[in-house]
């Protein structure tokens, strides 16, 4: 097949000699072949079928939610996570960076934290804080409706898409 008697010349050396090193070397690829590992070599083999394997999935979490039901849900939280980063970035700017990472969880509304701490926290009266949480909450909003208007092609669809956010979120 690969034409190896037309390398032969006799002033290389004895054509006996190149026969069994034709030999030695098959013989060697032969080998090789037969003992060579194939995909995982050693490793345990896992069946496919193995009903354990089922059972494991069986005990999982369901989730029924569609796939364009998670798409819609992490939209509206990117939006959100958007708005905070451009509420933090500002606040920031203005030498506020200790005061977003105080008031950012009254923001969402789930929050251990009491607004008397919050207030200890930052050296004011607790009322000052609410009307303080108060302005975040609307600068937030005002980021947010402009963070809507980027993916909507006319400002009359803002609000449309602002009850379709908070639905797909609750």
């Amino acid at each position: 097949e690969k034409e190896y008697l037309k390398s032969v010349e006799r002033d290389r050396g004895r054509f006996r000699s190149f026969l069994l090193t034709l030999l030695h070397r098959f013989l060697a690829d032969e080998w090789d072949r037969a003992n060579c590992q194939k995909r995982g070599g050693d490793r345990p083999m896992v069946s496919l079928d193995d009903r354990d394997a089922e059972l494991s999935y069986l005990s999982e979490p369901v989730d029924n939610r569609t796939p364009d039901k998670i798409f819609e849900q992490r939209w509206a939280l990117t939006l959100i996570d958007q708005a905070l980063h451009r509420l933090q970035t500002e606040m920031v700017a203005a030498g506020q960076g200790e005061r977003f990472s105080e008031l950012s969880h009254f923001l969402c509304g789930d929050t251990g934290l009491s607004y008397s701490e919050a207030a200890g926290r930052l050296q004011m009266s607790e009322s000052t804080l609410h009307v303080t949480v108060h302005r975040v909450r609307v600068r937030f909003s005002a980021i947010f409706r402009e963070e809507i208007a980027l993916t909507v092609t006319h400002p009359d669809q803002i609000e449309d898409e602002m009850r379709h956010l908070a639905l797909v979120l609750s």
